[in-house]
């Protein structure tokens, strides 16, 4: 074989390689999600699974300290409504 063969056969191999590899860059998006998810591991869905429970403890610890604060009257009024009924309690017995 003479070089130019060689460099012909060469730029011939590179072109088609270099076809091949933009063949699969441009994969339609739902083949790339596919492919995606195939490669997920156990480990993947674990630590999906741990970061979304965190993230509701987080919502719900958050919405419940909103809804349970009460106005520093209400409390001054269920803290005598208790004395009344100990007080009370002592009285009947």
């Amino acid at each position: 074989m003479d070089s130019s063969n060689i460099n012909t056969n060469l730029n011939s191999q590179s072109e088609m390689s270099t076809s091949a590899n933009q063949q699969r860059t441009e994969q339609a998006p739902v083949a790339k999600i596919s492919d995606s998810i195939a490669s997920l591991t156990v480990c993947d869905y674990l630590g999906g699974l741990a970061m979304m429970l965190i993230f509701l403890a987080i919502t719900r610890m958050i919405s419940q300290t909103g809804l349970g604060k009460k106005s520093k009257r209400v409390r001054d009024v269920e803290f005598l409504e208790r004395v009344w009924k100990m007080d009370a309690s002592k009285i009947n017995h």
